[in-house]
């Protein structure tokens, strides 16, 4: 059996195609570049959106709670069941300033968004 102790317990997996993420008035905000996968139990616990800057440079790096998204009815991309100001003033990072992804850093995350650790998927909205 694997020892997945908090410092490796989480996993980046970067998406072939990029998803679009929009904000609760279909605006679009970025779009999800990586999944972070939970190794014990094999769910996907956060997205990391990417937003900002020109051409890739001065773009930031969100990492955002799963259950806060919902599956668009076009299937095109997810809606993000948050205030785009909250997102704006979330943890993020660049892409040269990357954070160690523990279990520590993912309950900051969710603590910030003010959510629990609810397996519950996305929603087809």
């Amino acid at each position: 059996m694997v020892d997945l102790t908090a410092a490796n317990r989480f996993h980046a997996a970067t998406l072939r195609d990029d998803m679009a993420i929009y904000d609760r008035s279909g605006t679009k905000l970025g779009r999800v570049t990586e999944v972070m996968v939970d190794m014990s139990n094999g769910t996907i616990e956060f997205v990391v959106i990417s937003f900002g800057g020109f051409l890739g440079l001065g773009q930031k790096y969100h990492p955002l709670p799963f259950q806060l998204l919902q599956l668009r009815d076009q299937a095109d991309g997810f809606l993000v069941d948050a205030p785009t100001a909250l997102i704006d003033g979330s943890p993020a990072y660049r892409v040269d300033d990357a954070p160690v992804f523990d279990a520590d850093y993912g309950e900051r995350l969710r603590s910030y968004y003010g959510v629990g650790r609810d397996r519950g998927g996305p929603n087809i909205a």
